[in-house]
């Protein structure tokens, strides 16, 4: 009798011990399933395009920056003579300023073509590089330093290509009615600049036209030097 309770005690203590090793992996199986179907966390992988190397420094975004997109138009599509016509451009712009028309010619006589020409041209219009209205408003005030007259700065502005009325302020702006009138302008040049010829009155007609004066104003101021200085024509 004594045995038989012995063994059922130990029945029942090796089923406690199997149920509780049967829950434990249970639990370990779960858990490990569990692990299995949780995804890890995502970490997106940066955009390697988008990064900067390391070392590069950002842009400055100034008022310099900002003008340079607005006026630098996006070249597509540039052909090597096109880049080359606009470079001569460059060079020839960085020691004075020209026109449209002399730039033109002069690419021309280099050799490029008139599609090449156009295109080189009208990349440095717009990136402000060319201005016929810049160019123009220097060369009346250098024309006019230079003793020139009214008539004269038009031929030679026709003869750039440009319309003298396209010109802010012209004339008024450069020949003022409060200011000195052609006749006088052409009087000042001559006391300035006498006449060498004994035929004082011709030499000055000469001198005068050769700086632009209008016909009325070259007889009129001639006329007034050679009085003043008692000469007879």
């Amino acid at each position: 009798m004594r045995s038989l309770r012995v063994a059922i005690s130990r029945g029942c203590v090796q089923r406690r011990a199997s149920v509780r090793r049967e829950s434990r992996s249970v639990r370990t199986r779960g858990g490990a399933v569990a692990a299995m179907r949780t995804p890890p966390l995502a970490h997106p992988k940066p955009a390697l395009g988008n990064l900067r190397p390391i070392g590069e420094a950002m842009p400055v975004i100034d008022d310099e920056f900002l003008s340079k997109l607005v006026r630098e138009p996006i070249a597509a599509c540039v052909s090597d003579d096109q880049e080359k016509a606009f470079s001569k451009i460059v060079r020839l712009s960085a020691a004075r300023d020209r026109c449209v028309r002399e730039l033109a010619d002069r690419l021309a006589r280099d050799g490029f073509s008139d599609d090449d020409i156009h295109a080189a041209i009208d990349r440095a219009t717009a990136c402000g590089l060319v201005d016929d209205i810049r160019y123009a408003e220097t060369l009346v005030r250098s024309r006019l330093s230079q003793g020139k007259g009214r008539a004269g700065i038009e031929n030679e502005l026709v003869a750039d290509g440009i319309a003298v009325y396209d010109i802010p302020g012209w004339p008024d702006e450069y020949f003022p009615s409060d200011g000195l009138s052609e006749e006088e302008r052409a009087f000042e040049l001559l006391c300035k600049k006498p006449p060498r010829s004994k035929n004082v009155y011709a030499s000055a007609c000469r001198k005068l036209a050769s700086r632009g004066f209008s016909s009325d104003a070259v007889f009129a101021a001639a006329r007034r030097y050679t009085q003043a200085n008692d000469r007879v024509f």
